[in-house]
């Protein structure tokens, strides 16, 4: 009985849930950061190139991809 309204208390509230989503926001804004710090320095010494575009678009839609897959399964990768 103990263990079970533990479990239902944990569930109802989302403590430790909330605590883990918020660091993995804070991971990821701190990935897009470090894109754009990156891209910006390609843009510096390459121009704006339509090959630069493609491939800044690229790396998005890599670390889109990543992302999403962080959140859907955790830290595993």
């Amino acid at each position: 009985m103990v263990l079970g309204l533990a479990m239902t208390t944990s569930a109802q509230n989302p403590y430790w849930y909330d605590r883990d989503r918020d660091s993995l926001k804070r991971h990821q804004k701190e990935e897009q950061r470090e894109l754009k710090y990156h891209q910006r320095l390609e843009r510096e010494e390459f121009g704006n190139s339509k090959a630069l575009k493609r491939h800044e678009k690229e790396e998005q839609r890599e670390l889109k991809r990543h992302q999403k897959n962080e959140k859907r399964y955790g830290n595993m990768r």
